[in-house]
């Protein structure tokens, strides 16, 4: 008796870092070898996100994203919560969600993980209605991530430049804004289930994974499967302590004691003291003074 051939919907980003043609062909004849594949290459964000409620729909094994965290997010963000599992070939700038969860880079290897693996539920965290799958960003991390954005944007002067650096790309930002002039801690407040806090600071990270910006590794104890996540601030100090604290987070080396204020929770609500941008997964989450923050704990399923 033949083994029933599973259903596969692969979505590529067509703008992804490197040609995508070139690079996911000889993986989809891995996954066409093994499985019943449909490919799409949705043009928007939006098309990307009816595609994925259209495989839904259609009841299929897996989503296939070919491309980044920003095509992830999308595509993360409309079949959490249903049984439909999400494997990933990493074709992006960041790719810190093939990061943290250990997805090969090489395309033909993770498809193979695709048909190998099996599904894992992981969480998500919800943030004023919107899905992210890695880190949320408020203050210079968020700027930093939405200074990439635009040099990735079609007809952006860097973009040829962030093509070449990959994912460092994302050091080169938060160099340039921790340098800034006009570099000026904000006034936050935090409310968690068991604290609450209010305090001037250069920014937050909400760490669902610790992997963030390209590679980085946030010095904390995220896992995407314990229902939690760490809301991470840093701190205002003189900018030479935090451009020295910058380098070392960079290099991978241990932050200096003190630098970054780690708070674990399962929900939290930030205020800020004008609106301010929230990026995630590489993109504009939202823009708010307020942001309600919720883990949504095992809602995706992720082939691993």
């Amino acid at each position: 008796m033949s083994r029933i051939r599973p259903r596969l919907v692969v979505l590529v980003n067509a703008s992804a870092r490197q040609s995508p043609r070139e690079r996911w062909r000889h993986a989809l004849s891995v996954l066409e070898a093994r499985a019943s594949v449909t490919v799409s290459v949705p043009p928007t964000a939006g098309a990307m996100s009816a595609a994925a409620q259209a495989a839904v729909n259609a009841g299929v094994d897996t989503v296939v994203v070919v491309g980044g965290d920003g095509t992830v997010n999308c595509v993360a963000g409309t079949i959490a919560g249903s049984p439909v599992a999400l494997g990933v070939i990493p074709l992006g700038t960041g790719n810190d969600f093939a990061r943290a969860l250990s997805i090969p880079f090489d395309p033909v290897a993770a498809a193979r993980r695709v048909l190998d693996g099996s599904p894992m539920p992981l969480d998500v965290i919800d943030v004023n209605g919107r899905i992210f799958c890695t880190a949320g960003l408020l203050g210079v991390p968020a700027d930093a991530a939405l200074t990439v954005r635009r040099w990735l944007s079609p007809g952006g002067r860097m973009r040829s430049l962030v093509h070449v650096l990959g994912g460092a790309v994302y050091t080169l930002a938060g160099a340039r804004h921790l340098l800034s002039p006009g570099l000026a801690p904000r006034s936050y407040g935090v409310e968690l289930p068991d604290a609450t806090t209010s305090q001037r600071a250069l920014g937050i990270f909400i760490a669902n994974t610790r992997v963030v910006g390209g590679g980085l590794v946030l010095p904390v104890g995220s896992d995407s499967a314990d229902g939690m996540m760490e809301v991470v601030l840093i701190r205002e100090f003189p900018r030479w302590r935090l451009l020295y604290a910058f380098v070392c987070f960079a290099r991978g080396w241990r932050i200096p004691e003190g630098v970054l204020e780690t708070m674990p929770a399962s929900r939290a609500t930030i205020t800020c003291d004008g609106i301010q941008p929230f990026s995630a997964d590489g993109d504009l989450m939202c823009e708010s003074t307020r942001f309600q923050i919720t883990v949504r704990p095992g809602t995706l399923r992720v082939i691993v």
